[in-house]
């Protein structure tokens, strides 16, 4: 008898020059994703073309006047205006720089978390498809191999059509789950491959879950990247507000022509706002206002959807836990049931067709523990993506 399952059964093995740990996984699967897709980056701030006392752009006005007649003197003015930034308007503008450095810092944060996401569904898939492929693969060698036995027994008539019958469906069942399976790991195979630019499954990728959801939730990335817009756009609010706004610097030069008399005229303005009260344009009140709303509410939905997401995944382990239990004891009465179903085969004390259906349903229930517990790693890794842990 060959029994296509062991319940020690393990999916591939890391090959060499393997990543050790998911961490290392990921850092190699952001370098490869940076050297092929540029889209997925910030673009580098140009912090080099903000001024550090200039609000704008400075404006140069000449001036030419001429009178009616000869008698009227002609005057030449030139005149410099400087933008200068107050200073409560420096300091807004190093809070801006500040809060853009943790905005850039933030979506780092998210795409390590984004592209760990990806990479534990397509690990996990593979993983499962090659364990559902390796066990696919077993069953249809025993199959086969009972096959044979018919094809003997049919050659001295002792070869029912209803056995011969099951074991052609059933090994037409399990090659159409081969085909399945084997597409389904070409296909984990190549978004493995994409991701990581490697076909190598680190050494450990099994991962322990989180248990402080408060915790958690408040350093999820999803939450810190919205938090940050929010943060960014009332900065942005109180730029807009008079405020804030420049001094400005005049640099006049001024020439004075008259017959017999030539004068020159240098001089300097200073025009300061006086800040009685802070005033804000109807437009950008309203856009400051449904740039709240709309951070609040994503902020809201975020929270919402994770935590049920999270309860969602809380629920599926238990259950699998609970499964895995009695799956173990069942799988270890199937074990006993193929030894004794062989004995009694052997001797010719049970009908055949009874004995192949039994075997195959005991090796269903053989392979189905091994499954379920991958189905439980499976789950931790969802929960700590849903959680905003990166591997």
């Amino acid at each position: 008898m060959i029994v296509f399952i062991i319940i020690g059964l393990q999916p591939s093995t890391a090959q060499a020059g393997a990543p050790a740990n998911l961490q290392q996984l990921l850092d190699q699967s952001i370098l490869h994703t940076k050297q092929n897709s540029h889209t997925l980056y910030p673009l580098k701030a140009t912090e080099e073309l903000v001024s550090g006392w200039l609000g704008d752009t400075p404006t140069l006005q000449l001036t030419s006047l001429y009178g009616s007649d000869s008698q009227t003197p002609v005057e030449y003015e030139v005149n410099v205006q400087l933008p200068i930034k107050s200073g409560s308007r420096r300091q807004l503008d190093q809070q801006l720089s500040n809060q853009n450095q943790q905005l850039q810092l933030q979506l780092q944060h998210m795409h390590r978390w984004y592209l760990s996401g990806l990479i534990r569904e397509v690990l996990w898939q593979r993983i499962i498809s090659e364990q559902q492929l390796e066990i696919a693969n077993g069953k249809i060698k025993w199959l086969q191999q009972q096959q044979r036995s018919a094809e003997a027994l049919a050659d001295t008539n002792q070869l029912s059509q209803t056995q011969w019958v099951m074991i052609k469906n059933a090994i037409l069942q399990t090659q159409i789950e081969i085909q399945t399976f084997t597409e389904q790991l070409n296909l984990a195979h190549q978004h493995y491959q994409a991701l990581t630019g490697t076909t190598a499954l680190p050494e450990n990728y099994r991962e322990t879950t989180a248990t402080d959801f408060s915790e958690s939730i408040n350093e999820h990335p999803e939450i810190r990247l919205l938090q940050a817009q929010l943060d960014q756009a009332e900065l942005l609010y109180e730029n807009s507000t008079s405020g804030h706004q420049n001094w400005q610097l005049g640099v006049v030069a001024k020439q004075v022509r008259d017959i017999g008399f030539h004068e020159n005229q240098m001089g300097v303005q200073v025009s300061i706002p006086i800040k009685a009260m802070k005033t804000i344009s109807q437009a950008d009140q309203l856009s400051w206002q449904n740039s709240q709303q709309e951070i609040s509410l994503s902020l809201q939905k975020s929270h919402t959807d994770i935590k049920q997401t999270w309860l969602q995944l809380q629920s599926e382990q238990r259950r699998l836990q609970q499964q895995q239990e009695l799956l173990e004891q069942q799988a270890e009465l199937a074990q006993q049931l193929m030894t004794q179903l062989q004995q009694v085969y052997e001797m010719n004390e049970i009908n055949q067709s009874l004995y192949l259906q039994q075997m195959i349903q005991a090796q269903d229930d053989l392979s189905a523990a091994r499954l379920n517990a991958l189905y439980i790693e499976r789950n931790k890794a969802r929960q700590n993506q849903t959680l905003g842990l990166p591997l």
